[in-house]
């Protein structure tokens, strides 16, 4: 069968299925339908709520002293992926939370659910700390004065009295009236969650992501069941993360003011000794001024002691630094390199990332992820990076001090020429070169504080608020009422189709006429319906009835085949037993012998002979003993039935080798004798898929009956009588198709023209009588 012939016939099946199993589709209908229903009905409702930050970004991370002053005194280079990490923190969240006191939940009871509302009449006050987590209960308004509270784990109801304290399980309460929304008889139901679980829902449920790979704006977006209640929650978020932004810049720049007031206060100390260190000298040895030739040197090494200030305050800063790393301390607050005037790049870029590295790992510990892989990774590279500081300070130092020991030395040819000068004049300016010294020193202080303070005071934070969260009055986001009706709809149809094909691609039994088809090109010379009398044999049916006029036509069917002989030789077989040849073979001979044309019937399956059983009449020898005793006649084994035209041969004992008798000259010669007798010789065979009685004796036959029994036969059945065909083995082989319900026939539309179905419920006359046709 070409495959142009099997996609139509295949499309043809399919269709004719779902028309045949409209019920289960009706079914599967009105289950997904009414489930989809029952979703939308009973699902809690929620909305989605959005706002949106913009984040400056410095793609460019340059050194500490460019970030926090050159550039941007106190600007971030955490990237935004980290900065998204900060604003599902776990302490901000958790802060968030607290500052709303979502922890206390109420709910408008309803008729069929209950559902969460944010605007009620009443605030609650209570401890942050109190018993009655994950305890319900239930408030009712009852006067603009008074109100019930039901606990209902115990079941225990009291009244109290608005903006007064009272206490529940040992937790003092406190409950504040708005008597705009007062409704009296309102009920509410009040949960008291745990703000730690709480935190950890809403981390869960919050979602953040860029609005383009490389854009700096960042969506937020939560599903809520009370959109107020969501855009609250979001709005106070985003203002709590610029805080945080905002303190967090802030501490670096504290942290150098603190550090250079207790410089200065040091420095200040210093000068005022000094100061009257000169005044004291100049009055015990009556000197006002220094002679020009002292000014002259005195401004010389002045200048070139400025120099050496500035060498040893770079390694004073370089003992802070050794002794942050020593003690362990969060490099976050750190002074920066350039309070001390150090524009080394080395040393700025990595305390720029031990930074970096600190809020990462800070992001994860405050999140709660304290067993992540990630922070031991940290752990490893600021371990890394402090070895790498540690050698930059040493390289750094070490040239340092090369540079002081050269000043000293120029100092020291300075002072030499001091020694022209008188004692008292020297020694006044020893004093005044150590007063010049602090001064320098105390003026670079004040500088880097009024620097840090200006910078303190513009500080601002990287985000801002694109789109805050507003509230549209739109319908929930969830459950998405049509996406879920379409849903069942699909639903409603794949079911009961995936159930069709999986019982028609596990199903190996044969169940129309298009399943032989599909699988052979033996043509099927006719079907049979289904017989519910209960009896083989046709004898006492309705001869119009819808069974017989199948035989009729199968007669009708072979009756075509043109053949060069007047009389035919049938042979009758099927794959296996139970499909219907016996009961083919008897009926068939029955249909011929009321047409008037002699029949006989052979019953050749030796091994389980049925025949006699359906006949019912007694025989001395059958086909296996004439077969085997050369001393008995035809006439022997020949056997009358009630009607003229029809009769029998059974099969007889059971011989040790059926098939050798069937092979042998003896069974030919009985054939040839038994054309000259009969018109019709049908012979019932064994099953052809058992063993080999049948194709032996079907090469002495003129035609070859296949039986195919609807939902009997294996489709596999089909491969093997293809192979027999293909070499040869059987001749003139049609297929008659069994067992076929009437119902079958409607739904499937075999169209053998057995169709007619007559009413004559009178008719009870057996075929032997009936009118030849």
């Amino acid at each position: 069968m070409t495959e142009s012939t099997n996609e139509i016939l295949d499309l043809n099946q399919f269709i004719l299925k779902i028309k045949r199993n409209w019920f289960y589709f009706s079914l599967s209908f009105l289950i997904c339908f009414v489930a989809a229903f029952g979703f939308n009905r009973y699902s809690e409702e929620k909305y989605l709520v959005e706002t949106s930050l913009l984040i400056k970004q410095d793609n460019n991370i340059g050194s500490a002293s460019d970030l926090l002053y050159e550039k941007s005194i106190l600007a971030d280079n955490v990237e935004v992926s980290d900065k998204i990490l900060l604003l599902k923190s776990y302490p901000l969240i958790y802060s968030t939370l607290e500052q709303l006191r979502y922890d206390i939940t109420f709910y408008l009871i309803g008729s069929v659910k209950n559902a969460e509302i944010y605007e009620v009449p009443i605030q609650i006050i209570c401890d942050k700390e109190h018993n009655l987590y994950n305890q319900t209960l239930k408030f009712t308004n009852i006067t603009f004065k008074d109100f019930s509270v039901e606990n209902l784990k115990t079941g225990e109801i009291k009244t109290f009295k608005y903006n007064q304290k009272f206490e529940i399980n040992n937790t003092s309460l406190k409950v504040i009236f708005n008597q705009n929304n007062f409704n009296q008889g309102d009920e509410y139901l009040v949960k008291f969650k745990y703000l730690k679980k709480l935190t950890k829902k809403y981390q869960n449920e919050l979602i953040i992501n860029q609005e383009e790979r490389e854009s700096s704006v960042v969506n937020i977006s939560l599903y809520t069941t009370d959109q107020i209640k969501g855009i609250v929650f979001l709005n106070k978020l985003t203002e709590n993360y610029i805080k945080s932004e905002v303190k967090e810049k802030s501490l670096a720049s504290k942290n150098t003011v603190v550090f250079i007031n207790n410089q200065l206060s040091e420095m200040q100390d210093s000068l005022s000794f000094i100061e009257q260190q000169i005044q004291d000298y100049k009055n015990k040895n009556n000197i006002t001024d220094l002679s020009l030739k002292a000014q002259t040197i005195y401004s010389k090494i002045a200048s070139v002691e400025s120099e050496l200030v500035k060498s040893r305050s770079i390694n004073n800063y370089y003992d802070y630094l050794e002794k942050y790393i020593s003690e362990g301390q969060l490099f976050e607050g750190i002074s920066v390199p350039t309070s001390y005037g150090i524009d080394d790049p080395a040393i700025n870029m990595l305390i720029d990332q031990l930074v970096e590295i600190q809020i990462k790992k800070n992001i994860l510990i405050d999140g709660g992820q304290i067993n992540n892989p990630a922070i031991a990774q940290y752990n490893r590279q600021n371990k890394q990076l402090l070895l790498n500081l540690q050698e930059a300070i040493n390289t750094n130092r070490f040239a340092n001090d090369i540079l002081i020991k050269d000043i000293e030395q120029r100092i020291v040819k300075l002072e030499s020429s001091l020694s022209s000068i008188p004692e008292v004049e020297r020694e006044l300016l020893s004093i005044e070169r150590l007063q010049a010294i602090s001064e320098k020193v105390y003026t670079f202080l004040l500088t880097k504080r009024a620097e840090a303070k200006i910078s303190h005071s513009s500080i601002t934070a990287d985000s801002k608020i694109l789109e805050p969260a507003i509230y549209l009055n739109n319908p929930p986001d969830y459950p998405k009422k049509s996406s879920n009706y379409l849903f069942a709809f699909v639903m409603a149809i794949f079911i009961p189709l995936l159930c069709i094909l999986l019982i028609e691609v596990l199903n190996d039994k044969i169940i129309s006429s298009i399943d032989i088809k599909r699988r052979t090109d033996i043509p099927i010379i006719s079907g049979l319906g289904k017989n519910y009398s209960g009896s083989s044999l046709l004898f006492d049916q309705n001869p119009k009835s819808l069974v017989f006029e199948g035989f009729r036509g199968l007669r009708t069917n072979l009756d075509f085949i043109e053949l060069n002989q007047k009389n035919k030789t049938i042979m009758v077989t099927s794959s296996t037993s139970g499909e219907g040849k016996t009961y083919i073979s008897e009926n068939l001979a029955i249909a011929y012998a009321v047409s008037n044309k002699k029949s006989l019937v052979i019953g050749a399956d030796l091994r389980r002979p049925k025949l006699y059983k359906d006949f019912n009449k007694h025989a001395k020898y059958g086909i296996s003993s004439y077969l085997e005793n050369s001393k008995i006649k035809i006439e022997d084994i020949i056997l009358k039935s009630e009607d003229k035209n029809l009769d029998l041969i059974y099969s007889g004992y059971k011989p040790e080798r059926p098939a050798e008798l069937f092979a042998s000259d003896r069974f030919l010669e009985l054939i040839d004798k038994l054309k000259l007798l009969y018109d019709i010789i049908i012979i019932d065979t064994p099953p052809v898929g058992l063993v080999a009685d049948a194709l032996i004796i079907s090469k002495s036959v003129d035609i070859n009956l296949f039986v195919v029994r609807h939902k009997v036969s294996s489709k596999a059945s089909l491969n093997f009588i293809n192979e027999l065909e293909k070499n040869n083995k059987f001749k003139n082989i049609n297929i008659v198709f069994n067992d076929v319900t009437s119902s079958d026939e409607n739904h499937y539309g075999y169209g053998y023209g057995y169709g007619y179905i007559y009413h004559s419920k009178s008719a009870t006359s057996s075929y032997f009588s009936d009118e030849k046709v």
